[in-house]
């Protein structure tokens, strides 16, 4: 296997309160050559190589050096806040967003102060109150509330609500300012109220993840299948968006929970029927021809899949209720089985099942503990990471760590989110707390870490 790595010095990202400048040691194992969209390049990181020639003794021996991975096992690791004791708004949150120094919460679909967006500076202490701040956007539009995931383009964030607005945050803005937040509804108009699980980022366009539509006068609800596009690139008005609805070309579709990007394909995930479905951003978006479904239900087994990750090569899909982990090879062909395999976590450990949200630090994929039984009635705590650098069907590439063993309230997670050396469990309800693992050092983020957030 050809193996490189790739120095950046220069812009981390750009937080909302500044700049975080730093070396970047971008790791290239195992890549696939997956093709820019034609519509515009994707911007992994930022280079600045006038400081990357001037980069002192220090940053050249971290550069000598490479990266060490902590034992997930080992408690000195971990870190919990009760969000309560940072914050005395919102504690349900489903995902979040990275924008290369901060770390956004979003607020999930409940009675109360379910449009309070709540930012963690990752450069500050994890348990310091002036490390955390709030905005609720409601106070800018009653319908910004109820979130479930998000997007980052490089300067702007873009959060999806459960009414159907597209909230766009600009980091280089004044974080707690009105005048740094635009709402728009980019829907045509509908009687429907429309539902998103994750959004996904290809260097041009954010993609809303549909879910389900429902009805303002309390009718049943029905999978929602049209997908929204957003051009990051145009004013951001209802003129930005687009929209393909996938019902017509694949009527017995189930939701969709969470995607994914590699470079050149969007992918989508069905929740419960055992499909994905990819969009090739080489051709048109209205056009059927460029959206392709394939069934992997034969290797998948029972149950269903809620989220993805992408770890340069393959596509993995995390399993909602049990432990059986999908993964797709992106440089076979989509549509036959053989691409597709599969590793059930709970023959390596009995109680790993039931995620919600994964994330990739670079080597590790990372599982987000939920419940291990639908209807959220069995919450657990058992992180389940795969090693990418080891088999993929042998028990001892996979290790686990009970939370709730280590801290009894650490259960229940809804999503994952990396920012360069922590991982981050976001907590799905009310008295859980925010979790992190110090996954490694020194700090670096893998290619496309913004296309996708769950």
């Amino acid at each position: 296997m050809l193996r490189r790595r790739v120095v950046v010095i220069g812009l981390l990202g750009v937080g909302s309160v500044g700049i975080a400048a730093c070396t970047l040691l971008v790791d290239t194992t195992g890549l696939s050559s997956g093709s820019v969209p034609s519509e515009g390049p994707l911007p992994d990181v930022d280079v600045d190589r006038e400081a990357a020639t001037e980069r002192d003794a220090a940053d050249a021996d971290a550069i000598a050096s490479p990266p060490v991975y902590n034992d997930i096992t080992d408690p000195k690791y971990w870190q919990a806040v009760d969000l309560a004791t940072v914050d005395t708004g919102t504690r349900h949150y489903r995902g979040g967003v990275f924008d290369g120094r901060s770390l956004y919460l979003l607020p999930r679909r409940r009675q109360g102060l379910d449009g309070r967006i709540v930012r963690f500076d990752t450069t500050a202490a994890l348990d310091a109150p002036t490390s955390w701040s709030a905005f609720d956007l409601t106070s800018l539009n009653g319908a910004a509330r109820g979130f479930f995931g998000g997007a980052f383009d490089g300067r702007f964030t873009y959060f999806f609500a459960h009414g159907g607005v597209a909230v766009r945050g600009d980091t280089q803005g004044s974080f707690g300012s009105a005048g740094s937040w635009s709402i728009v509804d980019p829907r045509p108009v509908t009687g429907k109220i429309a539902e998103f699980c994750g959004a996904v980022f290809d260097g041009r366009y954010v993609y809303a993840i549909p879910f389900e539509n429902s009805y303002p006068d309390g009718g049943s609800s029905t999978a929602n299948l049209a997908v929204t596009r957003i051009d990051t690139t145009s004013p951001f008005t209802q003129s930005a968006a687009s929209f393909f609805d996938l019902a017509p070309v694949y009527p017995t579709l189930e939701p969709f929970h969470g995607g994914t990007f590699d470079g050149r394909y969007v992918y989508f995930v069905s929740l419960s029927s055992r499909n994905l479905v990819r969009y090739d951003t080489q051709g048109s978006f209205a056009s059927a021809s460029s959206w392709q479904l394939s069934s992997y239900g034969a290797v998948a087994g029972g149950g269903g899949h809620a989220g993805a990750t992408f770890d340069g090569r393959y596509v993995y899909l995390v399993p909602s209720a049990s432990g059986r982990v999908v993964r797709y090879d992106t440089q076979a062909p989509f549509g036959q089985i053989s691409s597709f395999t599969a590793f059930d976590a709970a023959s390596a450990r009995s109680d790993a099942r039931g995620y919600l949200g994964a994330t990739f630090d670079g080597r590790f994929i990372y599982f987000a503990p939920h419940s291990r039984v639908p209807k959220h009635l069995e919450p657990h705590g058992v992180v389940t990471r795969y090693d990418t650098q080891a088999p993929f069907q042998s028990g001892s590439s996979w290790s686990f760590f009970d939370m709730a063993t280590w801290n009894a309230s650490a259960r229940d997670f809804a999503g994952a989110v990396f920012d360069g050396r922590h991982v981050y469990f976001v907590p799905k309800a009310d008295g859980r707390p925010l979790v992190r693992f110090d996954a490694r050092s020194p700090a670096a983020l893998p290619p496309r870490w913004n296309a996708s957030f769950f």
